[in-house]
């Protein structure tokens, strides 16, 4: 089994990191930092070759993979699919977080930031956007669904209000819904905007995404 110490000293890319910092790193050199070790059929260099050319050399593209397309890749087991999209996401939370606040002023921009995580959502559900009274973006949830019901009214506001939001939306896939759970979705949402309005908060929307 090929793991990162079997690289050669002056070609280890945590060494160079040490030395060069992060940014003389190529993508292939952080996916095997990340990776950290091969199998027996698939040595580390292989694995992080094989992303790097399902991805065409793009990060953007790794981040929007789901865990089961990680998995296809020979070598990646759920285990390090898993650690791959923590650190995506970790990474995703901190350059949102970096001093530079995201705004999400239209409805556009609202469905461009979220596309992602409904691409990689694989069970039935919602995502929530919080916003600050500013629209800049404050945080992020996934409600998930129970045999066909909506969520209640307080799995969203309580979010919303912990996260000091003043706007919100709710988000979800085209076709993610059966079409028996349209009439209670109808329902779901005129009571949650009635709740959100008592409370000071505005819901602006129910952004479903042609996915």
């Amino acid at each position: 089994m090929q793991d990162i110490k079997s690289i050669s000293t002056t070609d280890r890319p945590r060494e160079r990191l040490l030395t060069l910092g992060p940014g003389a790193l190529s993508n292939m050199e952080l996916l095997s930092i990340l990776i950290g070790s091969g199998t027996r059929s698939a040595p580390l260099n292989e694995i992080c070759g094989k992303l790097i050319t399902v991805i065409d050399d793009q990060p953007a593209i790794l981040a929007k993979m789901s865990i089961q397309e990680l998995k296809q890749i020979k070598g990646i087991g759920k285990v390090k699919a898993i650690e791959l999209t923590a650190a995506l996401e970790f990474g995703k939370r901190a350059f949102f977080q970096n001093g530079t606040p995201l705004n999400l002023k239209t409805n556009k921009e609202a469905e461009t930031f979220i596309r992602p995580y409904l691409e990689k959502q694989e069970s039935i559900g919602y995502f929530l956007i919080m916003l600050n009274n500013r629209q800049e973006l404050l945080a992020t949830k996934e409600i998930g669904i129970v045999q066909n019901k909506p969520p209640s009214v307080k799995q969203l506001l309580t979010p919303a209000l912990e996260a000091g939001a003043t706007e919100f939306l709710v988000c979800r896939k085209t076709r993610m819904l059966p079409k028996i759970f349209e009439k209670k979705e109808r329902a779901f949402i005129l009571q949650l905007e009635a709740a959100a309005g008592m409370m000071t908060i505005k819901m602006r929307k129910l952004l479903i995404v042609d996915i």
